[in-house]
């Protein structure tokens, strides 16, 4: 099946600040970047003489506009950072605004483990951050 493409701006990120799934949309996103790495203990270590592989450490980077007003009760630039320094566990996903057949939706939960904010007098908030997952996320693809 061929990868399907999302243009920029047309993914977003979808915060439960309760840890659960009943999301609120936070961010439009520009970029986002997901790294996974597994981490090899082989011989050469002090951990013996069997390989055996690592913790799976995954993270998720995003770039994008915040989409919330902070009058009307949502998430707000300050609910992001309360979220980010209590190392609150939220349910997140990261998903396109309309899906259509073959894209992927990734959800979980975890933690902001980076956020960083802009404000411009005459725009919306950017944010740039990332989250770090708790367990394994869920992949799904819309049919």
């Amino acid at each position: 099946m061929a990868e399907h493409k999302v243009a920029g701006g047309t993914m977003l990120l979808f915060i439960d600040p309760t840890g659960g799934t009943d999301y609120d949309t936070v961010v439009c996103l520009t970029s986002v970047s997901k790294t996974d790495s597994v981490t090899v203990v082989d011989a050469a270590s002090a951990c013996g003489p069997d390989k055996s592989p690592g913790t799976l450490e995954l993270s998720y980077a995003f770039e994008g506009q915040h989409l919330q007003d902070p009058d009307n009760g949502k998430i707000s630039g300050t609910s992001l950072r309360q979220l980010l320094r209590s190392k609150t566990i939220i349910g997140w996903k990261i998903a396109p605004e309309t899906p259509v057949t073959g894209d992927e939706v990734e959800s979980g939960t975890g933690f902001l483990s980076e956020l960083s904010s802009t404000y411009a007098f005459d725009s919306i908030g950017t944010f740039t951050g990332s989250i770090q997952p708790q367990g394994e996320p869920t992949i799904t693809v819309t049919a």
